[in-house]
């Protein structure tokens, strides 16, 4: 691994670690809206959705390759597909919602045939929900995302 992807990978984690410590000593006046509510729109409005994606977005394309995006990944409006509100137990997903904090969420979706996605969430100064990281679909090991 480059020494410029270890810290890229530093400087990610202090920025986010940053923002979450501030908005944590800050809740009292953050009224922060409600995930579920903020979730269900994201998916089925795409307006809202590009509208809560400051690009570039960072992740990971499809299938990346550890060493060819090694120094990361930025998506593009032009290149963003809307994400869809789908059935995840119908289709065998598995999917895991992490809070990491009043203001972090991370999701991980798992498809039976191995592949994976992350969206990360965090909310912004005013309250509101925000996509801050997306990896598209790439193969993972059970309970080690890959992707993220």
């Amino acid at each position: 691994m480059k020494l410029n992807s270890i810290w890229t990978y530093v400087i990610v984690f202090l920025a986010v670690f940053a923002v979450t410590f501030v908005y944590k000593y800050n809740s009292s006046s953050i009224e922060v809206e409600d995930f579920d509510t903020f979730y269900e729109r994201f998916l089925t409005d795409s307006t809202f959705q590009m509208s809560r994606i400051h690009f570039p977005l960072q992740g990971l394309p499809a299938n990346a390759d550890s060493v060819h995006f090694a120094a990361g990944y930025s998506w593009e409006a032009h290149n963003w597909d809307i994400h869809k509100k789908i059935d995840y137990a119908s289709l065998g997903y598995q999917r895991e919602v992490q809070k990491n904090s009043d203001y972090l969420i991370t999701e991980n979706l798992i498809n039976p045939q191995g592949y994976g996605v992350q969206r990360r969430f965090m909310v912004d100064s005013k309250g509101k929900w925000f996509m801050i990281y997306y990896a598209a679909p790439n193969a993972v090991k059970q309970n080690n995302l890959r992707a993220g």
